[in-house]
């Protein structure tokens, strides 16, 4: 299949890895080990020039320990020269975790919405309309304020996928 990719001139391929936690890939259906998919990643290299890996962090039932080692895993193929996407969990209304640990969510405005834009009006249309403005939302994790310090600190910058072509010379 990568060498077919690789004589259409496909030229970038995404993997939604979400975890570098095999029990977290067991518990949200990925079906797939992390080792798997660093196999799967290592080999579609030798064929497309472009690798963009993306990652979840945030799941209710996440423990520190496995975030950062999600945190790690990121960094290290982002210094790889990856294109990693590193996004929290925000609850999407209709999903089996949705449905398990709604009883988990709370309002978290800090990563959606700047923090001077939200008044009193705001938060009380969310709250009156969870399924609607479901991405406002967070779930609880533990450890939620060092995961979202951490998160914050790595910083990773993503580049959009018409910048990496260029940036390799590829247009």
């Amino acid at each position: 299949m990568l060498i077919n990719l690789k004589n259409t001139n496909c030229v970038s391929l995404s993997f939604g890895l979400e975890s570098a936690s095999n029990e977290i890939l067991k518990k949200i259906d990925k079906r797939f080990t992390i080792e798997k998919a660093l196999q799967t990643i290592n080999c579609a290299k030798m064929y497309i020039p472009d690798i963009s890996p993306s990652f979840i962090v945030g799941f209710p039932f996440e423990s520190l320990s496995e975030f950062n080692n999600t945190i790690k895993l990121a960094t290290t193929l982002h210094k790889e020269g990856m294109s990693v996407v590193m996004s929290f969990l925000r609850p999407q209304v209709g999903t089996k975790i949705y449905s398990e640990y709604e009883n988990k969510l709370f309002t978290d405005f800090r990563g959606v919405i700047r923090p001077f834009e939200i008044d009193d009006e705001i938060k009380k249309i969310v709250n009156e309309n969870r399924m609607l403005y479901s991405w406002y939302y967070t779930y609880r994790t533990p450890e939620l304020e060092e995961k979202i310090r951490t998160y914050r600190e790595i910083n990773m910058k993503y580049m959009p996928i018409q910048q990496r072509l260029v940036h390799m010379g590829i247009q």
